[in-house]
């Protein structure tokens, strides 16, 4: 007698749109004999399965077995059984969209161009042969390009090209790997690359080989990214760099280099085999990796990209066009051989946008403000959706640095489901943050609200994170400081929509943004060093050692305090605190008295109306000891002197004992470093120097964790803020902390810096609307 069939409704959630499941389910279904169909709902796929109860338990098992390899199945609700229908076949159909449901899922993440288009797009007998818009199920963009949920042609910006008859059948063929590929084209349709120049707008099949030969040229070319434009010239042109640094307004910062695949970037940096396998993810995001003088022709070359630093940010093509350009560059080599060799040929590759301002996105913008100066390759492919290239570390500690293009939106498991709350995260670094069911939704990252243009983009990512999952906040979080636009903006925000809000102290969300992303509620010890933080009765704070107690913290105790001189602007000059921190030390400053400004400012502080503010922070701390040493005594980007004082350090240096400390613990419980000022100030040996000052302040923080452990018996330890992005401190910190028998916890999933306290505040405000 023939097993009975039975029919099912399946709700799957998780990662489950844009990569590739549905047409991976129906030929699951289609190889078991189970009849049905499959659709987008909402963020979810809907499946009807009709089959025995060996077949669909045979698909339960394949389904998690055989997923693709981009998705990720968080849950499968069997919400229905019954057997009222009867169905032939089993196929894809149409999406539906839940009326008043927030979705359970999220746009995913870009993808780079996976190596089977690679391999058709270097093929000269195949249809889509050196076609700069090729894609599949399995890469291409996705974010970007997306207005909405479910993540359908006609709700991204693919939607107004239509589809040539050859296309329209790979789409609706299950046996072809473009089946249902949302955004398939080929030269026939789809969008159109194009190349303004001086001569003009040209769009024919020579427009990746002439902007090739404009860069062989030594011109800088502006093009059109998946998340945004980018500035781009030969990393051998010095004419070039420096043109283009003035052009963009960014004298010191690093720029990332962008290279055709891992042999031509072992030139340039030594390559652990984590750093090639973070370079070839999907998201192909801007690794940080120790750098090799021996890769450029002379050090003003290596001065050029990353002055001063011994790390190179470097990243591989992540869309067609750029290996096109690469191709182009090399002289268009047959075959695919070519992309696995070294060519030694490295693009400089940076945002397009002004130093400080947010990703450049817009066609019409772009060629406003470079067309008159630069070429510009685009595309009439629209960017919804803006998002800057990510940036991470991938050894010897994994850490992200900035989330944007490739990563973002992010989705962080809760616990639990929680209340609806938007964290509006902090002034710098800013990111956004929507929890909604038991999943944190982190937006890509936003920038420094110090600028209109981002503050305009914070509140475009407000309204598109919140359309995007269909959800409207229940309450508001942000920040202790008023002066905050992110702050402002919540209070405005939760007063016309009548929602509570909920305000918390900055490293208090610093570290709970960890506790969240660990899934940890209990109690536990909190060290958070970071640059500016607003404390209790308005006091600068930024190296604290916290109490976390749920909702509620308690400050155990603080780094010594020193002197601002001149408020914020002491952070932009470090040399400042330097002269007001050698005064209260009554050490010699006769040295200091060349530094333009010094004069006057001795003046002021050896004067009797002198009042300088203080604070607690680490990251002053940092621009301290480079400005004693003579490594830099300005900040012309965030922590640029900690930049250059980490890299005096060997790379493989590890924790060593010193043989005497020169910190010391107060009666209070705080650290006190003012021991450690005077032997920096005389210390002649800069690289000797920083080694001497990381040893001393890990085994001050060390100590100074071990007296709070043993006094308030707590065995958990979260490290935080911006400070941990020094690898050195990330590394062996912990390690030390560990063989004092702590749990340490630290960031895994978000950046150590600001961009993960829009969850830290959503957390704690969900978790107090719980109690």
């Amino acid at each position: 007698m023939a097993e009975p069939r039975i029919h099912q409704h399946w709700l799957i959630e998780g990662q489950v749109q844009a990569v590739g499941f549905r047409p991976f389910v129906v030929r699951l279904a289609r190889q078991l004999g189970i009849c049905g169909e499959v659709c987008n709902v909402g963020g979810s796929v809907s499946l009807e399965l009709q089959g025995t109860s060996h077949q669909l338990s045979k698909f339960q098992q394949e389904l998690h077995r055989q997923q693709p390899s981009r998705a990720r199945i968080d849950r499968v609700s069997i919400v229905k059984v019954r057997n009222d229908a009867d169905y032939t076949g089993f196929h894809a159909v149409a999406s539906r969209i839940p009326s008043g449901s927030p979705s359970s899922g999220l746009i995913p993440s870009d993808h780079g161009v996976c190596q089977a288009c690679l391999a058709e797009l270097f093929a000269p007998d195949n249809r889509r042969y050196l076609h700069p818009f090729i894609s599949c199920t399995d890469c291409g963009p996705r974010y970007s390009i997306s207005e909405r949920l479910p993540f359908d042609r006609q709700n991204t910006s693919m939607a107004v090209f239509a589809l040539c008859p050859a296309c329209q059948a790979e789409y609706q063929n299950p046996g072809n790997r473009r089946f249902h590929a949302e955004t398939i084209a080929c030269h026939e349709c789809g969008p159109t690359l194009w190349l303004q120049s001086a001569n003009g707008q040209t769009q024919d099949r020579q427009t990746i080989r002439t902007a090739a030969n404009l860069l062989r040229a030594g011109e800088i070319l502006v093009i059109k990214g998946i998340g945004g434009f980018h500035l781009a010239c030969l990393a051998d042109c010095s004419a070039a760099i420096k043109q283009l640094r003035k052009a963009k307004q960014r004298p010191d910062k690093p720029l990332a280099l962008m290279v055709l695949n891992p042999p031509t970037a072992a030139n340039y940096c030594r390559l652990s085999d984590e750093d090639i396998r973070v370079l070839h993810s999907p998201g192909r995001p801007i690794v940080l990796m120790p750098l090799k003088t021996a890769g450029f022709d002379n050090q003003s070359s290596i001065e050029m990209v990353a002055p001063g630093l011994n790390k190179l940010g470097i990243m591989l093509p992540y869309t067609p066009v750029h290996y096109l350009l690469f191709h182009a560059l090399l002289g268009q080599p047959a075959g695919i051989q070519w992309l696995q060799e070294d060519t030694r040929l490295a693009l400089i590759m940076t945002s397009a946008n002004y130093q400080g301002e947010p990703v450049l996105f817009d066609g019409k913008q772009c060629r406003e403000q470079w067309g008159s100066r630069f070429s510009v390759l685009g595309n009439d492919r629209r960017i919804l959706n803006p998002a800057d290239d990510s940036l991470c570390i991938a050894s010897p500690r994994p850490q992200w640095l900035r989330q944007g293009r490739g990563v973002t939106p992010m989705q962080i498991r809760l616990p639990r489901k929680m209340p609806a709350v938007m964290g509006c995260g902090a002034l710098l670094k800013n990111t956004l943050c929507l929890l909604t069911g038991d999943q944190a939704l982190h937006s890509p990252y936003i920038g420094d609200l110090d600028t209109p243009a981002n503050c305009e983009r914070f509140e475009a990512e407000w309204l598109r994170l919140q359309q995007h999952t269909q959800t409207a906040p229940q309450a508001v979080a942000c920040d202790w400081h008023a002066d905050f636009f992110s702050s402002q903006y919540a209070e405005r925000f939760a007063t016309e929509h009548d929602l509570p809000l909920f305000r918390y102290q900055h490293h208090h969300a610093h570290a709970a943004a960890v506790l969240a992303e660990h899934r940890v509620e209990e109690h536990c010890l909190a060290l958070v060093l970071d640059g500016f933080g607003l404390g209790t009765g308005q006091a600068v704070w930024g190296g604290e050692l916290l109490q976390v107690r749920g909702g509620e913290f308690q400050r155990l105790g603080h780094l010594s305090e020193l002197p601002l001189p001149g408020g914020d602007a002491a952070s932009k000059a470090p040399w400042r605190i330097a002269i007001a921190t050698l005064l209260e030390q009554e050490l010699e400053i006769t040295r200091w008295h060349n530094q333009h400004g010094a004069k006057a400012l001795i003046r002021f502080l050896q004067s009797a109306a002198a009042s300088v503010p203080r604070t607690s922070s680490a990251g002053r701390w940092f621009d301290l000891a480079a400005s004693l040493l003579n490594v830099r005594h300005t900040n012309s980007f965030e922590a640029q002197c900690a930049m250059r004082l980490e890299s005096l350090l060997d790379p493989n240096l590890e924790f060593d004992e010193p043989n005497s400390t020169n910190w010391r613990l107060d009666h209070n419980g705080n650290l006190d470093l003012m021991g450690l000022v005077s032997h920096l100030a005389t210390c002649e040996d800069p690289a000797q120097g920083s080694q001497w000052f990381h040893q001393q302040l890990v085994s001050g923080l060390r100590d100074w964790l071990k007296y709070w452990k043993d006094r308030t018996g707590l065995k958990k330890a979260v490290l935080a803020g911006g400070c941990f992005n020094n690898q050195y401190l990330a590394t062996q910190l912990p390690e030390q902390l560990r063989q004092l028998g702590l749990d340490v916890l630290q960031p895994r999933l978000l950046p150590c810096n600001d961009s993960a306290v829009s969850l830290g505040q959503a957390w704690l405000a969900a978790k107090q609307m719980q109690q």
